[in-house]
């Protein structure tokens, strides 16, 4: 809307995609476009909310947590952020073709995700992670109809991503399919929720 902010770089980024770029110029660059669950606030080290309305609802065995999103979020094209966008970056992260194994070494606990409504995304861990709070709340949401816009991902789950050589043949087609052209096709062109996500919670 006008407004616009400068931030002198040292070095191009090698790419802009929000998973497969493990570059610091990258991360710089698309920590402003892609907000997470949580922020670390800086004077108290302490996380609070970003993208969820409060800190999650954890099981006492710290083995499941529950996030509610807000619900004034949108991607910077106008589509709303939802807890479907939570559980797709997810898969992204898990599918084992996603040039992403830098990532991916952070979710191994993660056995399951889910979205039983539009606000609220479900994480389940196969066991106890000292660093679960902090990794879990840094996600930083993905537009699935941006990313997927075919749905190649849409009705493989989760827990098919970890035994991937199983899949069926449909399946593994449409996942392969996908890890292709997330690979190769989202270098240039970020997308995400950016300041707009921001603007009730300062960096």
């Amino acid at each position: 809307r006008g407004d616009w902010l400068v931030i002198h770089s040292s070095a191009d980024p090698e790419s802009l995609n929000p998973l497969t770029s493990n570059d610091a110029g990258a991360s710089s660059i698309l920590s402003w476009i892609f907000p997470s669950l949580l922020r670390i606030d800086n004077t108290t080290l302490q996380l609070e909310p970003m993208l969820v309305k409060s800190l999650p609802e954890t099981s006492p065995d710290h083995l499941s947590y529950q996030y509610t999103l807000r619900d004034d979020v949108n991607f910077s094209d106008g589509q709303p952020l939802t807890a479907e966008d939570v559980v797709f970056t997810l898969k992204a992260i898990r599918h084992p073709k996603v040039r992403a194994p830098h990532l991916r070494n952070y979710y191994e606990a993660v056995s399951d995700v889910s979205a039983p409504d539009p606000h609220t995304v479900r994480i389940q861990l196969a066991h106890a992670y000292f660093l679960a709070d902090w990794q879990l709340g840094g996600i930083q949401p993905l537009p699935r109809h941006y990313y997927d816009p075919d749905d190649l991902l849409g009705d493989i789950g989760f827990e098919e991503l970890a035994d991937y050589d199983a899949l069926p043949a449909e399946k593994k087609e449409r996942a392969d399919r996908f890890a292709a052209d997330f690979n190769g096709k989202f270098n240039r062109n970020p997308l995400g929720t950016g300041a707009l996500a921001t603007s009730s919670f300062p960096i």
